[in-house]
């Protein structure tokens, strides 16, 4: 006679739609502020002057997931859902200008300035995106088998954090070569501009 096993305790609890919710809302988030994001990326003249504090942000929106233990906050839905939406949103405004600061530096180094160069640039974009996506999940998940979720955020806010804070430092120290030229600011500051902007008004660079 077949023995009948009873169910496991977590078979017999339904799945809470509540992931799916945070999910769905973080992500419609994400895709109607990146609107907001490239309207403002393309008529940024320092780039790096809104990626910064963007992620600043969702350095801070990490940390509120969990939430991370330098809080001393008590887990909650609504701070883990508040906490990836802050994320989300300014994550796009991190990511969005990006792509003009490549193809920048890319022509600034000898680089055409063509459609080839735009779809080399922006191919080698997605290609690291895609890395870090196959990576994360791996690198993540280690962290967490081995000290738990909290833990795992607050050391990705960490190096979200310290990267805010160096591309801070890189938009004052662009801001002060954009401010040396009189025309660089208005040709977003890009080298090679900045070098025919110098030669106009009779200034060797």
């Amino acid at each position: 006679m077949h023995k009948r096993h009873p169910p496991s305790p977590g078979a017999q609890r339904c799945p809470s739609p509540l992931p799916g919710l945070y999910l769905f809302v973080s992500t419609s988030l994400y895709v109607v502020a990146n609107f907001f994001w490239g309207w403002l990326a393309e008529r940024s003249r320092l780039p790096f002057a809104l990626i910064a504090p963007c992620l600043l942000f969702s350095s801070l929106g990490l940390l509120l997931l969990a939430p991370s233990p330098l809080l001393g906050l008590e887990p909650s839905k609504w701070l883990l859902g508040l906490g990836l939406s802050v994320e989300e949103v300014f994550f796009g405004g991190a990511f969005t200008p990006c792509y003009k600061v490549m193809l920048d530096a890319s022509i600034a180094r000898g680089l055409d300035d063509s459609l080839t160069t735009q779809a080399f640039v922006s191919s080698m974009l997605q290609t690291m995106y895609t890395m870090g996506v196959a990576v994360g999940p791996v690198s993540g998940g280690a962290l967490i088998d081995a000290y738990g979720f909290p833990v795992m955020t607050t050391v990705l806010a960490f190096i979200t954090m310290v990267v805010g804070l160096l591309v801070t430092v890189k938009a004052f120290v662009r801001h002060g070569c954009c401010r040396d030229a009189a025309l660089a600011a208005s040709n977003n500051c890009a080298p090679w501009k900045r070098r025919w902007n110098y030669e106009s008004i009779g200034v060797k660079s």
